[in-house]
């Protein structure tokens, strides 16, 4: 028996234009995977620095593994070690040093034009 998401991965038509570049065919969100820079045509990939869709299917059809191409950002020892050292709470608001020069900038909504239509 087997999983929408497996007959899904299954139907999407994989085409290696090379041994790092594959080309996956899925109907309405075609996408060029560059494995080896970590690129997609969806953008994802470079966005979130997580294989999206078509970086998955490439991965799992090369017999690499998915962890491989996460950043380093998402791996517990990097959270461990961002919190490692020691966050210092802040004082109430009341008891806030401002200098009178940051106290007098007066900060406004940027400028805005509406388009018509």
């Amino acid at each position: 028996m087997t999983t929408n998401i497996s007959e899904c991965i299954n139907a999407i038509l994989l085409d290696p234009t090379s041994d790092i570049v594959y080309t996956i065919l899925d109907g309405d969100k075609n996408g060029v995977v560059d494995l080896q820079a970590r690129t997609c045509s969806c953008r994802r990939f470079q966005l979130e620095q997580l294989p999206c869709m078509h970086a998955m299917i490439t991965i799992r059809h090369s017999n690499r593994d998915v962890y491989d191409f996460c950043s380093e950002y998402y791996n517990s020892s990097t959270w461990k070690a961002t919190y490692a050292g020691v966050v210092y709470p802040l004082p109430h608001q009341g008891d806030w040093v401002i200098p009178n020069e940051v106290r007098d900038i007066k900060v406004l909504p940027p400028n805005i034009r509406s388009v018509s239509g």
